[in-house]
């Protein structure tokens, strides 16, 4: 089993190489989402990087989708979205865009596979574009399976992962978590994420959608202290890694 890398940029956006790929999840390289500022600088900016074999969408959102940051990718790289985003995306960029529906899979070279798989949420954007698919994406290579959803309920389809796939790395979404009454149904948050995990029986945990952009009541950084203070009050199972924006991870030989 080879050894895989996994930076976290921040928020949504992640880079995952593996088997000599490089896989740019949600690149989002501006100064804000919508309305929302980033809340800390960036500290890495595609050039730190090999060139992205692929780039993979997870929604239509702001914070997935920042159109502007196309312009620091070759318009040769395939996009891989969810069904139905060609008809937003295609109008924008010159890149080839491939559709996943569900549970569909895209071989990459060097036997690294995509498979799509099923969230419970729905992408929203101004002008119209609104409750478009959304989905989560499984990255084999290596032996290693590593999943990455962006927004997701707390009660979703994912719970059926496990009977296609064996999780090795989950990143889940931690944020936004306040006010609870609206947020907590739709989104996951510090609790229900580290349960979701241990339902996918995921080895590693890795959490996602915080410390770049505010999206509740709380500030960035709330939802690791809520993570970190969970974890020292339960017996999770699997292995958490918190990585600041900026810092990467090394999925080594087990």
């Amino acid at each position: 089993m080879s050894t895989s890398r996994i930076t976290f940029i921040g928020h949504a956006s992640v880079v995952v190489q593996l088997e000599g790929l490089t896989l740019m999840l949600n690149p989002h390289f501006g100064q804000k989402a919508l309305f929302r500022k980033r809340q800390r600088p960036l500290t890495l900016m595609p050039k730190d990087f090999p060139e992205p074999d692929a780039i993979l969408i997870n929604q239509v959102g702001y914070s997935h989708l920042d159109l502007h940051s196309f312009k620091y990718f070759s318009s040769t790289m395939p996009v891989i979205v969810p069904l139905g985003l060609t008809q937003f995306i295609g109008p924008f960029i010159r890149n080839p865009v491939i559709e996943l529906g569900d549970y569909a899979t895209l071989a990459l070279k060097n036997h690294v596979v995509i498979h799509q798989v099923p969230v419970s949420f729905r992408g929203r954007r101004l002008l119209g574009f609104r409750n478009q698919a959304s989905c989560g994406y499984v990255i084999e290579g290596g032996g290693q399976k590593i999943l990455m959803t962006g927004d997701t309920a707390p009660e979703s389809p994912l719970d059926q992962v496990t009977e296609r796939h064996k999780i090795d790395v989950a990143m889940l979404p931690i944020s936004p978590i306040q006010p609870r009454f609206l947020k907590q149904s739709r989104f996951l948050n510090p609790d229900t994420a580290l349960q979701l995990s241990e339902r996918l029986q995921a080895r590693t945990f890795i959490p996602t959608h915080w410390g770049s952009f505010r999206r509740g009541w709380e500030k960035v950084n709330k939802p690791k202290y809520e993570l970190q203070t969970r974890l020292s009050q339960t017996a999770y199972q699997g292995e958490v890694v918190i990585l600041e924006p900026g810092e990467a991870w090394d999925m080594g030989v087990q």
